[in-house]
C-alpha cells in the first residue's frame, strides 16, 4: 500500500505479508491518495486458484459490480481501477472524478447513454406506529419503460441504505415485477437509496454487512411498489418522477 494524506509531506509505502503483518515501511514521493496493490493472491491456494480461473468471467463481473456500487455513492472519493490481462495493455474499468452528485456519478460510472434512459425517482413517507414511527425516503433512478432503456438480464441493481451498499433482494424483486408489468421484454437498471434513522435497521446479519434487517420492511417495500406503479401508470401519488437531459447540470 502506498498512501499520503494532505497533511503529509511524503507518502508511506507499506508492505504486508499474507497474515497482515508489516514487512517493510518507507517514505516516498507521490500525490495525495492511496494505491493498494495485491500480488500472488492464490500462491498458497492452488485449488482455489484453479476454481477462480475456471469462473474468471463471473468473478470479474462480481468484482466490477462491487466497485461500481461503491463508486456511485462515494462522491468525495476519486476512483480509478484498471485491469491488465497478462502482458497486454492496461484498461480502465471504473473511474470517477470525485465531488459528484449521484446523477453525475451514474453518467461517469455507467455512461451517459445509460443515464439518458433513466427517470429520477423519489418517495417519502412514515412507517411504524406511535413512538416507533419514523420517516423514510426512497430516491434514485430507475429505467424508463421505453424499449431499449432496460436490460436483457436482471444484473444491474444498486441499492443503498443511508449511502451504504446493501443487498436488498425484496426491493430488487419489486422493482423487476413493476417494471416488467409495463415492459415485459426487459429488466430495469436500478439505483435506489433508502434514507432511514440508523436505529431502524440492523447491519449485523452477515459478516460482510451486505444484508440488513429493516424495521417495517413490508411498509417500506410496498411504498416503493406503489410509487413505481403510480409513476409508470400515471396514478397521482406522492412521487417525483422526472426525466432530465443528462447534459444539463443540476
Amino acid at each position: 500500500m502506498n498512501t499520503r494524506t494532505q497533511e503529509d509531506a511524503l507518502a508511506t509505502r507499506i508492505t504486508y505479508d499474507k497474515l497482515g503483518h508489516i514487512v517493510s515501511s518507507e517514505s516516498n514521493a507521490r500525490p495525495v491518495g492511496t494505491t493498494v496493490t495485491l500480488r500472488s493472491l492464490f500462491s498458497t491456494l492452488p485449488v482455489r486458484h484453479r476454481e477462480f480461473r475456471r469462473k474468471i468471467k463471473r468473478e470479474f463481473a462480481r468484482l466490477l459490480s462491487v466497485l461500481q456500487a461503491d463508486a456511485l455513492v462515494s462522491g468525495n472519493v476519486r476512483f480509478i481501477c484498471s485491469n491488465q490481462v497478462g502482458k497486454g495493455s492496461r484498461s480502465t474499468i471504473v473511474q470517477t472524478q470525485g465531488n459528484q452528485n449521484l446523477r453525475h456519478s451514474i453518467a461517469t460510472v455507467l455512461g451517459t447513454k445509460t443515464l439518458a434512459g433513466l427517470h429520477e425517482f423519489e418517495v417519502e413517507g412514515t412507517a411504524g406506529k406511535g413512538e416507533e414511527s419514523f420517516g423514510y425516503k426512497w430516491s434514485g433512478y430507475v429505467s424508463k419503460v421505453s424499449p431499449g432503456c432496460g436490460r436483457a438480464a436482471s444484473d444491474r441493481h444498486f441499492c443503498y441504505v443511508n449511502n451504504r451498499p446493501i443487498d436488498l433482494p425484496k426491493v430488487v424483486k419489486v422493482a423487476n415485477e413493476v417494471y416488467r408489468t409495463y415492459n415485459p421484454s426487459q429488466y430495469p437498471i436500478v439505483v435506489l437509496k433508502l434514507e432511514i434513522p440508523t436505529n431502524r435497521f440492523d447491519v449485523n446479519v452477515t459478516p460482510d454487512k451486505r444484508k440488513v434487517f429493516l424495521h417495517e420492511e413490508h411498509t417500506l417495500v410496498e411504498a416503493l411498489r406503489n410509487g413505481l406503479n403510480g409513476a409508470y401508470g400515471g396514478t397521482r401519488v406522492s412521487t417525483t418522477f422526472m426525466c432530465r437531459n443528462p447534459l444539463i447540470s443540476t
